[in-house]
């Protein structure tokens, strides 16, 4: 009956969707990306479109963040162009995206993977803090450490009980995260974006916006890996999506089922322009793994 109703809502929210607010995303581009990585039948693609989305003075800047792209894509694993279009069908084989209301946090779906913040873990004003490990009678020291002329910077993040450790985010150009092992210390690099495993554990959703290209174009890096039928983890697919990025904020990432997972969204124009999401107007985004 909740999924009945949930199918409901979602129809009528599709429908009242406004296609005219400039400040929102539309349907219509959240398929649009500059690179799409997959395998079929042993043979692996890589498509890229090469946008010219660089600032360069003396030339028209680039508009085409909410419409199809203006250059030829190519696979780079053959260096062959290919036809426009035809590699956006291939994407909605792997998943669907959809705009939705916010009220679909009332179908959130328990999670024993989801990050959880129990401990009161404070920052000193030099950007340090520690994690207690082994039951209390050691800790962690975690400090901004400087890269030549730039600095890496952590942050704590919270506990995922399910792994029995703490997870830091680490900065330095991009975004990762790192498990630290509540009884020994033990790190583990874990992905870029935030980790999102289904209920079930049988997926794993890493997202995150690409900062470090110095350039404007900033996409939402996105990456989809999946036990195959052998319980062995492979990457499925890999997408770079040119119109939106997704909030950092781990508190906006919630799953409704075993393969939909939501989350908020930022319209990239306005993301580059103001990279503070706090300032920004947000639109829940629904991904379905199919």
């Amino acid at each position: 009956m909740k999924k009945l109703i949930l199918i409901i809502f979602l129809i009528i929210f599709k429908s009242s969707f406004s296609q005219d607010d400039v400040n929102k995303i539309t349907e219509s581009c959240l398929y649009y990306f500059y690179e799409f990585s997959f395998s079929k039948n042993n043979t692996s693609f890589q498509i890229k479109y090469p946008e010219e989305t660089r600032y360069i003075s003396g030339k028209t800047p680039y508009n085409s963040y909410y419409s199809e792209n203006e250059s030829t894509p190519y696979d780079i694993s053959s260096g062959n162009q290919v036809k426009a279009g035809h590699y956006e069908k291939e994407l909605k084989k792997h998943i669907s995206l959809q705009l939705v209301d916010e009220k679909i946090k009332d179908f959130k779906k328990d999670n024993k993977y989801e990050i959880t913040h129990n401990l009161n873990i404070k920052t000193n004003k030099l950007g340090e803090f520690y994690l207690p490990i082994n039951n209390k009678k050691d800790s962690i020291l975690f400090k901004d450490t400087p890269i030549e002329a730039y600095t890496t910077s952590y942050s704590y993040i919270g506990e995922m009980e399910c792994f029995d450790s703490y997870l830091v985010k680490a900065f330095f150009e991009q975004p990762s995260y790192i498990l630290i092992n509540k009884k020994n210390g033990s790190k583990t690099d874990l992905s870029p974006g935030i980790p999102n495993y289904s209920p079930n554990g049988m997926s794993f959703i890493n997202i995150f916006t690409n900062t470090a290209t110095y350039q404007h174009n900033e996409s939402a890096c996105f990456s989809l890996i999946q036990k195959n039928e052998h319980n062995k983890i492979e990457k499925r697919i890999s997408v770079n999506f040119k119109s939106w990025a997704p909030s950092s904020n781990y508190e906006d990432y919630f799953w409704i089922s075993e393969n939909e997972i939501v989350f908020k969204i930022f319209p990239i124009r306005i993301y580059i322009k103001q990279p503070d999401q706090n300032l920004l107007k947000s639109q829940y985004l629904k991904l379905k793994i199919l």
